[in-house]
């Protein structure tokens, strides 16, 4: 799963687009998916250790093409999986709402209303700080 992916699903979350659930569902179907690979993985060096202890031989290109593959692979896998629920997701957003901001204006978007960004700022409606109110 690329940095974007992560940010666009983050994104449409902030935006309640997705709810918590749903981004979250994302992020693990990604992650199963490279577990699976990496497990895939794993038989396969198990299978290379064995002929290795038999005395049959692993040829140097067959290690490095795995190598290579290993490398390459749980990437390329993750995007073919995660493609069509970002895209799904994204094309019913667009569908509900106005365009939407980019991603680094979005960040940018307060999350919290601004009346309780003053009361988690210490400052009363009365316009009271809090150390200033008298709590008798």
């Amino acid at each position: 799963m690329s940095k974007y992916e992560v940010n666009t699903i983050l994104s449409m979350w902030a935006q309640d687009k997705l709810t918590v659930e749903q981004a979250v569902g994302q992020i693990l179907q990604h992650l199963q998916a490279l577990l699976g690979r990496v497990g895939q993985v794993e038989k396969q060096v198990e299978q290379m250790r064995r002929q290795e202890e038999r005395g049959t031989a692993v040829s140097a290109t067959a290690k490095t093409n795995l190598a290579q593959e290993t490398a390459a692979a749980p990437q390329t896998q993750a995007e073919e999986r995660t493609e069509p629920v970002v895209e799904s997701a994204a094309l019913e957003a667009e569908a509900n709402d106005p365009p939407d901001l980019p991603i680094s204006e979005a960040s940018d978007v307060p999350l919290v209303p601004p009346d309780e960004e003053k009361a988690d700022m210490g400052e009363l409606e009365n316009g009271q700080g809090v150390e200033d109110a008298d709590y008798r």
